[in-house]
């Protein structure tokens, strides 16, 4: 069941699994029903099996430091491409997440007034100092923007 695909069963991560069992659980107690069985210690042994046998192979996202960031930027075997430095160097300068720079469809009714724009972007004469214009991000509550 947890490891093993069978005809028209998928595969299930352990975690999935205790979310599908948690789910139940949650559907049982809105329709009044026992769940005594979902308090049975065979239940919570086998899912502790499961995520003996079939670890996490979650990959540990390292933060991108100076060193990582002067790598991307100085060697890439395609092109140069100022518009991908300068998304690179914003989103390092200001800590911020990659969905707060790009997206996903372009055509979406909000893009304008949500994703960031070149006219968002301010270079001062000098080229010493630049602006940028956040118009939301996930900690903004109000989403008032914010220039970086």
């Amino acid at each position: 069941m947890f490891g093993i695909a069978a005809p028209l069963i998928s595969r299930v991560k352990p975690e999935t699994l205790s979310n599908y069992i948690f789910t139940i659980r949650s559907h049982y107690i809105d329709l009044g029903y026992l769940i005594a069985a979902f308090k049975d210690y065979t239940i919570k042994r086998a899912l502790a099996g499961a995520i003996l046998l079939f670890p996490s192979t979650k990959k540990t996202k390292l933060p991108i430091i100076k060193d990582i960031l002067d790598k991307i930027i100085t060697f890439r075997p395609y092109k140069a491409d100022a518009n991908v430095d300068a998304a690179f160097m914003i989103a390092f300068a200001g800590f911020l997440r990659i969905g707060e720079i790009t997206y996903l469809n372009r055509k979406a009714k909000d893009f304008s007034t949500t994703r960031a724009l070149y006219s968002d972007v301010r270079i001062a004469p000098n080229g010493h100092l630049m602006v940028f214009y956040l118009k939301q991000s996930k900690t903004d509550k109000t989403y008032s923007g914010v220039n970086i």
